[in-house]
């Protein structure tokens, strides 16, 4: 470009040898164009999209360079795209550029090509057509899980078995295994050190764990929720089984009624039958009996599937009527530590049953030489008649009664008591009652005082009564 000289000269036999004709002329220039270069991706996701690369194309002549199309072709065009065009239809002036945005998105794996051609009105070595080579490599994880299945033993309801491993392995995928979750379904359970993704050729494993929540035959599903193919949401799922077993309580009869029983004394034994009706073995932890009866058993603690154990139950009354109880057995049964098992119990209670008014009896201060009496009311408040041996007292005291050798059933009697002062200061005694009621001897407790009646000298003391003086009637 530029001004351009030059001469024609003509050679010949004139006078003068030679003439010139002088040449100019100006170069208005050519455009042309060069590119950036080929454009290489990296492994990219099957069917997603990498990030942009950029060719860019520079008119590096000295003429406007005419752009009119970007276009792009060869083996898998379908992979390579355009997100930005700045070329087509654009006019670059000497030394102006214009940008084209690629990006990769594999329809395969492997190896992926195309090219990116530009038309313009280039002049340079390749003339009105400039081509870069687009090349990347498609990739996709693949998952694969192994054993496909998972049986478990026989498990006690509600507790949670050792753990089986399932491994789940990246290895014929090219690319990252992506997780999203992982999850089992009910009654069973999982731990994993897959942190969320397993690289190309790698694996991880899942820890699983079986806790029945009930008995029988149970299923669930281990589910992997991940990219595998390059899909996202693909699921891998593991079958899961087991057996729940429990232990079941089943007492029989369900309660036991006694017949009349004398007050204080052991009826014969009445058996209770603990069955084990569940599947696993009955752990006892305590059988027990309240009120008025009691227990003793062969079960040692527990019972097999299946099998049972016998309890025998007494009846001792330690009162009169109808009385109630209860035969608590605890266990664990349907797996619940701390079950109770109840059986009721009820009997009646027979036989006399004395009430005395006072359990003592204080007297007044009472000159000596002189009397004073109170009463107790006896009263048999059982349903038997009750057998009087003997009513006693010592010390300075008399008593009277009304009582006889028998008392029927809710009658009463009366005993006086009398004291009457033979010695100063404080005089003790007792009035015992021998009877058939539980608890003979029955007593009250005596006292008294005895004092001096006028300030004049005082009479005497009495010397105490003998230790065992005669009782009075």
């Amino acid at each position: 470009s530029g001004t351009q000289t030059a001469a024609l000269i003509f050679a010949d036999n004139a006078a003068i040898a030679s003439q010139t004709v002088t040449l100019s002329g100006s170069g208005a220039g050519a455009p042309q164009a060069g590119t950036s270069g080929n454009l290489t991706f990296s492994g990219q996701l099957l069917h997603t999209s990498s990030s942009s690369q950029t060719v860019t194309l520079t008119d590096s002549g000295t003429a406007n360079l005419i752009v009119s199309t970007a276009t792009v072709g060869g083996a898998n065009p379908g992979d390579f795209s355009k997100s930005a065009d700045t070329c087509t239809g654009a006019t670059l002036q000497p030394n102006g550029t214009c940008t084209v945005m690629i990006i990769f998105t594999p329809s395969a794996t492997g190896t992926r090509n195309a090219m990116l051609t530009f038309s313009d009105n280039g002049q340079g070595p390749n003339g009105s057509s400039q081509s870069v080579n687009l090349m990347g490599t498609g990739t996709e994880p693949v998952a694969g899980v192994s054993p496909s299945s998972l049986m478990f033993t026989n498990q006690f309801f509600g507790t949670t078995s050792g753990s089986q491993q399932i491994t789940l392995n990246n290895t014929n995928g090219t690319a990252t295994l992506t997780i999203s979750n992982i999850v089992a379904s009910a009654n069973f359970g999982q731990t994993n050190n897959c942190n969320g993704s397993v690289g190309a050729g790698s694996f991880c494993t899942i820890n699983v764990t079986f806790t029945p929540e009930a008995t029988g035959t149970l299923t669930g599903t281990l589910t992997i929720t991940d990219n595998t193919d390059a899909v996202s949401g693909s699921m891998q799922t593991v079958g899961l089984s087991g057996t729940g077993t429990a232990p079941i309580a089943s007492p029989t009869p369900s309660s036991l009624s006694f017949n009349n029983q004398n007050l204080g004394t052991t009826s014969g034994v009445t058996q209770v039958t603990l069955n084990n009706i569940g599947t696993a073995t009955l752990t006892v932890s305590n059988i027990g009996t309240s009120g008025n009866f009691g227990q003793t058993n062969n079960c040692n603690g527990s019972v097999a599937a299946g099998s049972f154990c016998t309890i025998n139950v007494t009846f001792t009354p330690q009162a009169v009527g109808s009385l109630s109880g209860t035969l608590t057995i605890t266990d664990n049964s349907n797996a619940v530590p701390g079950s109770m098992q109840m059986v009721g119990l009820s009997g009646t209670g027979v036989g006399p049953l004395v009430n005395l008014s006072v359990n003592s009896l204080t007297f007044l201060p009472q000159p000596l030489g002189l009397a004073g009496s109170q009463t107790v009311t006896l009263t048999n408040t059982g349903n038997a008649t009750l057998n009087i041996s003997g009513i006693t007292i010592s010390g300075y005291f008399a008593q009277t009664n009304t009582c006889g050798m028998a008392l029927n059933a809710t009658a009463n009697c009366k005993i006086t008591v009398t004291f009457k002062t033979r010695a100063l200061g404080v005089n003790t005694g007792t009035l015992t009652i021998s009877d058939n009621a539980g608890g003979s001897p029955q007593t009250v407790a005596l006292s008294g005082t005895g004092v001096v009646f006028t300030t004049g000298p005082q009479p005497p003391e009495v010397q105490p009564p003998p230790a065992n003086p005669q009782p009075g009637h």
